[in-house]
C-alpha cells in the first residue's frame, strides 16, 4: 500500500493479489483533510478501479489506482 497527499486529501493506493496466477488488482480509498477536527475523514471507501483488469506487479496497480484516484479530483468527483 502506498499513500500520496494532493493538496487537502490523501489517496490509498492499494494493491491485492489475486489467486489469478499472482496478478495485482488495484483498489483506492481517500480521505480529505477536516480543519474543524484537526484530522483526515473518509470521503471515499476503498473500492476496486479498472473493472476487472489485473496487473502484473503491484506497482502497477498502485499506478493505476493513483492515476484513478488524480482523476476523480480532477474532476470533482470527490
Amino acid at each position: 500500500m502506498a499513500e500520496e497527499t494532493v493538496g487537502k486529501y490523501k489517496l490509498h493506493l492499494i494493491a491485492f493479489q489475486t489467486s489469478a496466477a499472482g496478478k495485482w488488482a488495484p483498489y483506492l480509498m481517500i480521505e480529505r483533510f477536516d480543519d474543524a477536527r484537526g484530522d483526515f475523514v473518509c470521503v471515499r471507501e476503498k473500492e476496486r478501479v479498472a473493472g476487472e483488469a489485473l496487473f502484473d506487479s503491484e506497482e502497477e496497480a498502485e499506478e493505476v489506482a493513483r492515476q484513478h484516484g488524480n482523476a476523480l479530483l480532477k474532476s470533482g468527483g470527490i
